[in-house]
């Protein structure tokens, strides 16, 4: 069950994501009520040096849902949208639970609202420059899967876009 209180360094109120405040993590929440500008922290940090840094996936989630309602008002009247789909690089390091999570928190009283989110991770694809091999790159260690070089250049990874939106036609 979440724990509520206050962070005195931050005066803001946070939320703990998991069982153990030291290691998990913390949602901070303006005026205690989700809003765009959640921010999620090491709670360790939080509570001992009063920092906060932004997850990224609320970042990439926000836009995402920025270009799907931009998408959405297009159409007159409204749809209601099903599903929305995103493509995401492997050297992106999105956590497609927090990604889906951001969706959800962020969506909310948008005509994106309700919509289920289907996130697709393309691997981390690299061609060594000694060999020619190409392949996926296995993280953190970018050798050739041939030669075993280090001499790797990337060809995808980077990747983030949404793809489609499935939508209901009323």
């Amino acid at each position: 069950m979440p724990v509520r209180g206050s962070v005195p360094t931050c005066r803001k109120a946070y939320l703990f994501v998991g069982t153990d405040p030291l290691t998990d993590i913390v949602i901070f929440l303006p005026d205690d009520k989700f809003e765009v500008s959640l921010r999620a922290v090491p709670c360790e940090n939080a509570l001992t040096h009063g920092k906060v840094s932004t997850m990224h996936e609320f970042g990439i989630g926000e836009e995402l849902v920025a270009a799907v309602v931009t998408e959405l008002t297009r159409f007159s009247p409204l749809p209601r949208l099903q599903k929305v789909r995103v493509v995401v690089g492997g050297l992106r390091q999105v956590i497609p639970d927090n990604l889906l999570f951001a969706y959800e928190v962020l969506s909310r009283d948008t005509p994106a609202a309700g919509s289920a989110l289907e996130i697709e991770i393309l691997p981390l694809r690299g061609e060594c420059t000694d060999c020619g091999w190409q392949g996926e790159i296995t993280l953190p260690v970018f050798q050739c899967g041939s030669c075993g070089a280090y001499a790797m250049r990337t060809l995808g990874g980077m990747e983030l876009y949404l793809d489609s939106l499935e939508i209901e036609e009323g």
